[in-house]
């Protein structure tokens, strides 16, 4: 569904939770290994950021196990009505009589062992790696068959998985670790050092899922956008234009952070700019990209 009806809104914001649920698993597993490799966090005032980096990949996975919850019930509705949906016999229909029950019962089953093992690598970290990346695979695996990844074979799908994957490589990530580390922003002059050493070690984790993301993405789009008029001239192409056209601003405002703010960060001392600038790109990221992609996931191909 992909009408401007009170449904098809519903529908489209219960799937965004579930892509920036996803996003947060899959970032704080990237944020991991990456904190694994950084020497410099292990000492104060990061010395909690790994532990900070598990609560948000436990939060991540609720909000997904919420969010799919939230599609169901917003499915239902609309497929039975206010009254009925509700009915445990239209229930076993929705979800075990048709192919997109039974996608999403997958994606619902993955996500509750995704949250399991989130919160096991909150109390466990010294297996904290092995769960966080199991659990940033089943989401990546699992959430695209709630959307297009769920047709046309299992290569469709896993491109939707790999773009999935490099989204939350790339803004999952940053986003995990913006909070973990947002306490230690207050404090220029003994924090400064920490975070430009964090964010210069972050920039290939995020180009590499960049490069997943826009790879897969273009795959995709020669895919599901023929022929090229349709680019314009229906309703996926033109909101795939903006989808782009917002991941393009993106990654604008990602490649001057890099190439310009931390540096600027790392000489002055100074991060006000730094941190409103990533504000903005999460932000667009966030609420823009994603509730376009949320729209995007309920139109016909």
């Amino acid at each position: 569904m992909g009408d401007l009806t009170a449904a098809g809104i519903t529908l489209a914001l219960a799937r965004w939770l579930v892509w920036i649920g996803a996003l947060l698993i899959v970032g704080s597993a990237g944020a991991s290994a990456l904190l694994r490799r950084a020497d410099i966090l292990r000492a104060s005032p990061a010395q909690h950021t790994g532990d900070n980096v598990a609560r948000l990949g436990a939060a991540g996975a609720l909000l997904l196990t919420l969010g799919l919850a939230a599609v169901l019930v917003a499915q239902a509705v609309s497929w039975f009505g206010l009254a009925d949906w509700l009915d445990a016999d239209n229930l076993a229909i929705l979800t075990t009589g048709t192919r997109w029950g039974q996608t999403w019962t997958i994606a619902a089953g993955a996500a509750v062992v995704a949250l399991i093992l989130t919160l096991a690598a909150v109390m466990r970290p010294a297996r904290r790696g092995a769960m966080a990346i199991a659990a940033a695979l089943l989401a990546a695996l699992s959430v695209p068959l709630i959307g297009h990844g769920a047709g046309d074979g299992v290569l469709n799908w896993l491109l939707h998985a790999t773009h999935l994957a490099g989204a939350g490589l790339w803004i999952g990530a940053l986003a995990v670790l913006a909070r973990a580390t947002w306490l230690m922003w207050r404090d220029d002059s003994t924090s400064v050092e920490t975070l430009t050493a964090l964010l210069r070690r972050f920039s290939p984790l995020a180009l590499s899922g960049a490069g997943l993301l826009i790879a897969s993405g273009a795959i995709l789009a020669v895919e599901h956008i023929a022929p090229l008029d349709a680019l314009w001239t229906t309703p996926y192409g033109r909101t795939l234009l903006v989808k782009l056209t917002l991941v393009a601003s993106v990654a604008a405002i990602g490649w001057r952070n890099w190439q310009r703010l931390v540096p600027a960060a790392a000489a002055t001392g100074r991060t006000r700019p730094l941190r409103n600038s990533l504000k903005l790109e999460l932000t667009v990221s966030l609420i823009g990209v994603l509730l376009v992609t949320a729209w995007l996931s309920g139109l016909p191909i």
